[in-house]
């Protein structure tokens, strides 16, 4: 009914991250009707794009006011795999301020992966980089502010045997979601400056669980988001004519 994201794939968050800011959490995008503006495809290359257009609408207009004016356009390429190279998909996310005033954001692409067993998962850079030493946003910490909750990553990959909510900030390019269990990897690449990671584990799975979520599904998933969060406020500002643009692409291998 458009009351609320769906829990798979790869929501939109835009305007605003979370509870950083007055309105809803994770914003008006995930919940809006977006319209197609067209599918093409590169038979020699083998990818087919679909592009979709959000632009102000009734709830952004409720959420965000009257004078904000948008174009935010989310591009999907899914390139065929072949003998030499692994099939690929890329987002290009484009946000335009077509309006005459200055605003400010932050956003994700709030990315579901599957895992075989959340206990034999893990998420790492891929070598020669490493996660280890990057500052991270703990959500799970007591504070009001992100700046009152950041940590420092103190290993090579990001393992799970609890709750885990975090933003990590200015992460590596190339990140991998590696099942342990299946052999599978997951690579993310990706200009995005932050990512997101989160389980809900077992307590919050419960409690999900009256909504949407089964209780038990935590034990399959992990959500690993590009993001552009930072510490305060809004991280991204555009003025009138504008154009911020960031893309993500995910490569599997086993």
């Amino acid at each position: 009914d458009g009351s609320s994201a769906i829990r798979g794939g790869i929501p939109v968050i835009f305007p605003q991250f979370n509870a950083f800011g007055s309105m809803k959490s994770h914003g008006f995008a995930r919940i809006s009707v977006w319209e197609l503006k067209g599918i093409s495809s590169d038979l020699p290359k083998g990818t087919t794009t679909a592009t979709f257009r959000l632009t102000p609408n009734e709830l952004s207009k409720k959420m965000w006011g009257e004078e904000k004016s948008f174009i935010y356009d989310y591009a999907v390429t899914v390139e065929a795999p072949t003998e030499t190279k692994p099939g690929l998909m890329k987002i290009e996310s484009t946000v335009s301020n077509t309006g005459k005033e200055v605003f400010g954001f932050t956003c994700a692409l709030h990315t579901y992966f599957p895992v075989s067993d959340i206990t034999q998962a893990a998420v790492s850079s891929v070598a020669p980089l490493t996660v280890q030493g990057t500052k991270y946003i703990d959500q799970l910490m007591e504070g009001k502010e992100r700046g009152d909750k950041i940590c420092t990553e103190k290993n090579n990959e990001i393992l799970f045997d609890k709750e885990t909510d975090r933003i990590y900030l200015d992460v590596p390019k190339f990140l991998q979601v590696v099942d342990k269990k299946s052999g599978l990897k997951i690579i993310q690449e990706t200009d995005f400056g932050d990512t997101v990671v989160w389980n809900p584990w077992i307590e919050k799975s419960k409690r999900m669980s009256k909504k949407d979520f089964d209780e038990n599904e935590y034990k399959e998933m992990v959500c690993v988001e590009v993001a552009e969060v930072g510490t305060k406020g809004d991280k991204i500002s555009m003025k009138p004519g504008e154009v911020f643009k960031r893309t993500v692409s995910f490569t599997s291998s086993a």
